[in-house]
């Protein structure tokens, strides 16, 4: 094995330990959303939400996969999200959110 596949399959084993962390943090709030679970931690300052098990991922529309995740966060956190983006190469929804005064 040389030394860019060893590297290649320590980035692929890492980024899974990271991602296990997510599936089993006793912090982690699971809604359904429409049909759709999803997952939703406070984590690093930032609200994050990702759908809860590859099975309900058939066939999913991933534009309103985002609205969900969205709608996720908004209900456990109580706050509007301002800002998104998706880590990259992941399903995990990172956000910023505005807490304030409802009108």
């Amino acid at each position: 094995m040389n030394i860019v596949t060893l590297a290649a399959a320590l980035v692929v084993v890492l980024s899974g330990c990271e991602g296990m962390s997510r599936l089993t943090d006793p912090n982690k709030i699971t809604l359904d959303i429409d049909g759709q679970t999803i997952s939703v931690l406070f984590r690093n300052g930032k609200w994050e939400s990702f759908p809860d098990g590859w099975k309900s991922l058939n066939g999913v529309n991933y534009v309103t996969l985002r609205r969900q995740q969205i709608r996720a966060i908004e209900t456990t956190s109580g706050c509007r999200v301002i800002a998104s983006e998706y880590v990259y190469g992941t399903l995990t929804l990172q956000t910023e959110v505005e807490c304030g005064a409802k009108k």
